[in-house]
């Protein structure tokens, strides 16, 4: 314990010695002079002078009374302090040895950062950089010692920093640096977003990011592991960099997100090339000229990408061809593009594709017709498992569209789940589409008003051994489990519904009917004819009916 006091060593001989001279003085005075005694002298002409003796007296003794009791709290408090330091040297964390301290250290780092959620990919709103930073500033505020140990263990400061790109104050910027400089030569998370919430009530302009900032972070370039910037434009501060080699090396750097940027200078801000072996995810979804990035595309597993140009965003995908997810949000072309001659590029690995297609003069347009076939011409994916497809336009299919689209889905015989949200597909069309993923599991279709009629139901309906000797052609989606139509009207009839899905459900999993189904049990149905003018399902009596059977032996089943 600190205190201002000083203490003679010799202190509690000399208090002891004083402080019985000090009483045996005052009990003597206070014998002699006692209050009534005091009290009976005071009408003697001579008072007045002894009293001014006494009083003197008395405030000088009261005086040495508190030095005294001040050397005692000065005493009191310095073995209080020794009692502390005592107990702190023998504690067992003490002898804990300083690697064994280190992994502790670690562990409350790594719970701090679960709190945190920086371990997940959560929105920034539930991210909590400063909680797991305070983690560790406690730690190194515990002694001079554990200071050291932490100081000494930069694995413990490899975490994602809560940076104000806006601040521009020296002590701020000297922080961040030192904060940055702590985890070499760990790789480290840098996450920097700058978003205006709510406009000025001034009036006055967003404040601009702080270039000293900026440039400490470009400056630790070499250790980013992942990177998101919103709102933020690093590529000026990497360009600040030193030449050296001439390109930017990045060893570390597996994920880059980037998002909101304005593009205004950026291809001149990305002229040197950048080594990044191991960067393998890209979310440039809404960065202006993205195909200026200097990196090498081939190399990407993951990508969500977004961008005014569909040839643009084509040109990528056709580079891309170690990719595993990919999502993509381009514009519609305006007119029909020319088929090539040439050979789709095969994305061998790709497994996952989301495919969001936007008008680019406001969604919901009711006119002109729809040309995105070059997604489908010129890509071939056989290891593709999951499709989304949607078109946020109201634009009509062409029938050259949906040839495309069913000779893709040809070249991906591994397809187990298809979504399709706003076409205008006709019942044939769709029947093209169906029969060309015979695989699918899982077939999810939103707004497609003219396209589920009797003929498709019927085409979906086990008739037995397959419908080989039915004349209908082989029972399309025989794989299917999963079966999701919303705001799809209501041009077919109940009693083809009710015996499509009779055909494909059975009680028990393990015990199907004789003779051995060709096709696979349903799990669940959720189908909704819409809004407007379309009747209600769960307005038909026999229908209900029939459904009610169907929940009570075990099939999840919704209709509206």
């Amino acid at each position: 314990m600190l205190t201002a006091c000083t203490v003679n060593s010799d202190a509690p001989k000399m208090l002891r010695q004083t402080t019985w001279t000090l009483i045996s003085d005052t009990l003597l005075s206070f014998a002699a002079m006692d209050i009534p005694s005091i009290l009976a002298q005071a009408t003697s002409p001579s008072f007045e002078t002894q009293s001014k003796v006494l009083l003197a007296s008395t405030e000088a003794n009261v005086a040495r009374i508190d030095a005294q009791i001040q050397d005692l709290i000065c005493l009191r408090e310095r073995e209080q302090a020794t009692v502390v330091a005592l107990k702190f040297v023998t504690a067992p964390v003490r002898k804990v040895p300083m690697e064994l301290l280190v992994e502790i250290f670690l562990q409350v780092g790594y719970a701090a950062d679960l709190d945190a959620g920086i371990d997940s990919e959560a929105t920034y709103g539930h991210r909590r950089p400063r909680t797991a930073l305070r983690a560790r500033f406690r730690l190194s505020h515990v002694s001079r010692y554990w200071r050291t140990v932490a100081l000494r263990t930069p694995r413990l400061w490899v975490a994602e920093l809560p940076i104000r790109v806006f601040k521009d104050e020296p002590a701020y910027i000297l922080m961040t640096k030192q904060l940055l400089d702590r985890s070499a030569p760990f790789p480290i998370p840098i996450r920097a977003v700058y978003i205006l919430l709510k406009p000025s009530s001034d009036g006055k302009a967003k404040k601009a990011a702080s270039p000293a900032i900026l440039d400490a972070i470009a400056s630790v370039a070499d250790r980013w592991s992942t990177v998101y910037f919103e709102g933020v434009d690093i590529f000026p501060a990497l360009r600040r960099l030193p030449v050296g080699m001439g390109a930017l090396c990045m060893p570390h750097l597996s994920a880059l997100r980037i998002q909101r940027q304005r593009g205004e200078g950026l291809t001149a801000s990305l002229d040197r090339r950048w080594l990044a072996p191991k960067l393998t995810t890209l979310d440039a979804s809404r960065m202006a000229n993205v195909s200026a990035l200097p990196i090498a595309w081939s190399q990407l597993t993951n990508l969500t990408l977004g961008s005014n140009s569909p040839d643009t965003i084509l040109t990528i995908l056709l580079q891309c061809t170690s990719l595993v997810e990919a999502k993509v949000e381009p514009l519609i072309w305006r007119t029909p593009q020319p088929v090539l001659a040439s050979p789709p590029v095969v994305l061998a690995r790709l497994k996952t594709l989301v495919l969001n297609f936007f008008s680019g003069e406001g969604d919901g347009d009711s006119w002109g017709m729809l040309f995105i076939e070059p997604f489908f011409d010129r890509l071939s994916a056989p290891a593709l498992e999951s499709l989304e497809l949607t078109v946020n336009v109201d634009y009509a299919w062409t029938p050259q569209l949906a040839l495309a689209l069913a000779q893709y889905l040809t070249r991906s015989p591994q397809l187990l789940k298809f979504a399709m949200t706003w076409s205008s597909l006709v019942a044939q069309e769709l029947v093209q589409l169906l029969a060309a993923m015979p695989s699918v599991k899982t077939f999810s279709l939103d707004f497609c008003q003219w396209c589920i009629t009797d003929q498709v139901l019927v085409r979906m309906t086990d008739h037995g051994t397959g419908n080989v000797n039915t004349g209908l052609g082989p029972v399309l989606l025989p794989r299917l489990e999963v079966l999701e139509l919303h705001t799809v009207d209501d041009a077919f009839s109940d009693d083809v519904l009710t015996a499509m899905i009779q055909s494909r459900w059975w009680p028990d999993p393990n015990s199907p009917p004789v003779p051995q189904p060709t096709v696979s049990r349903l799990e669940t149905v959720s189908l909704w004819t819409g809004d407007n003018d379309c009747r209600k399902l769960s307005e038909s009596v026999e229908l209900q009916e029939s459904v009610k059977v169907l929940q009570e032996q075990g099939l999840y089943i919704q209709l509206g």
